[in-house]
């Protein structure tokens, strides 16, 4: 799971897309189209789900190696420590963030 950077200005966001655009390029067949959402600060987490079941839950850490939070997570009930419905393995990545 890598870090997210900001971007504050139209030159960033221009600097960001030729990039994109150097690094795809042996591959590129189409333009290319962009998800935007907010950046939320807050604790960044992958939930490992193995046949509906969790498995693993770690933060981003460094933007390398992150921490294995298993235990912490699988005391908070917002958590789901499974999915039946969901039978393959799957990742989610999901933001914990503080409300007032």
């Amino acid at each position: 799971m890598l870090s997210l950077d900001n971007t504050y200005n139209i030159d960033q966001l221009k600097e960001f897309h030729s990039r994109v655009l150097k690094g795809l390029e042996s591959v590129l067949s189409k333009d290319i189209e962009y998800f935007v959402e907010l950046k939320f600060d807050g604790l960044a987490v992958a939930l490992s789900y193995e046949k509906g079941a969790l498995v693993r839950g770690a933060t981003r850490g460094n933007g390398i190696d992150g921490e294995d939070i298993t235990a912490n997570l699988r005391t908070i009930k917002a958590v789901p420590l499974s999915i039946p419905t969901i039978p393959m393995n799957i990742m989610i990545i999901a933001i914990f963030t503080v409300v007032n």
